[in-house]
């Protein structure tokens, strides 16, 4: 009898492989969502590494599908028009002028766009992230919003991976897990770095924002004015008390005792 049920098991499991299908699944274990796969971990993350305040990424809005990295830090003693003029003429220095751009500035909501391309590593562990940050300002806090996160690395094969980071399965993936460490710590010593730049800014006048909001440099204007319109200059040249800011060769502007006195366009 022993023999006959060993038979039939047997028979049974060589047609199933042969149909292509197994008699005896194995159970499956649910997949554990990015979200799930965050909360699971934030006890275990710390506040901060090295001084910086870590942010997680998260769903945008309760909405899994998209995720991006939000927060807020402390201003204290900056109005939000200080606050907001101190980081767009920071911004220009913190970034890589050959692949990052600063759009969207809208001087009634105080808040501007900084659009990054942030290359790590090389060869097999290269990996390059690419997303907007948007940040705004309230009086003593700065708002940001880390959005788009598109994460390019090497996987397997020449040609480098690329996907949103919604996709990325660090559950079960430790490439996955490890590029999740690696932009969470990037995108959070970035806005640090926005809000020592800040709190470290010299107090700014800012009297001409009609003129700020049309992106036109006009006479009287200081060179923080300046600089919030046309963002570095490529070259300064000092002569007495006249200062020289060159942003190309069709925009060219004079300082006098620190108050602009001609523009060349």
């Amino acid at each position: 009898m022993l023999r006959k049920v060993l038979f039939t098991l047997m028979t049974l499991t060589w047609l199933g492989a042969s149909a292509g299908f197994p008699i005896f699944k194995k159970d499956k274990k649910p997949e554990v969502s990015l979200v799930e796969y965050i909360e699971s971990k934030a006890a275990d993350t710390p506040d901060q590494v090295d001084g910086v305040k870590i942010f997680l990424p998260g769903a945008a809005d309760g909405d899994e599908k998209t995720i991006w990295i939000k927060g807020s830090l402390p201003l204290k003693g900056n109005s939000a028009m200080q606050a907001f003029a101190a980081a767009f003429i920071a911004a220009p220095g913190m970034i890589n002028p050959e692949t990052d751009e600063i759009s969207d500035l809208n001087v009634d909501d105080r808040s501007f766009v900084v659009n990054r391309v942030v290359r790590q590593g090389e060869y097999a562990g290269s990996q390059t992230f690419r997303y907007p940050t948007l940040f705004s300002f309230e009086d003593g806090k700065m708002n940001f919003t880390s959005y788009d996160i598109l994460v390019e690395y090497k996987e397997k094969g020449i040609l480098p991976r690329k996907i949103d980071i919604s996709k990325l399965k660090p559950a079960t993936n430790s490439r996955h897990a490890e590029l999740l460490d690696s932009i969470t710590l990037c995108n959070s010593r970035f806005v640090d770095n926005m809000q020592k730049a800040i709190l470290n800014a010299d107090k700014i006048t800012i009297t001409h924002w009609p003129e700020i909001k049309e992106g036109r440099v006009v006479k009287g204007m200081n060179p923080a004015e300046v600089r919030m319109i046309g963002g570095m200059p490529r070259s300064e040249n000092k002569t007495g008390n006249r200062i020289q800011w060159m942003f190309s060769n069709d925009f060219i502007v004079i300082f006098e005792n620190g108050v602009v006195v001609k523009v060349l366009q």
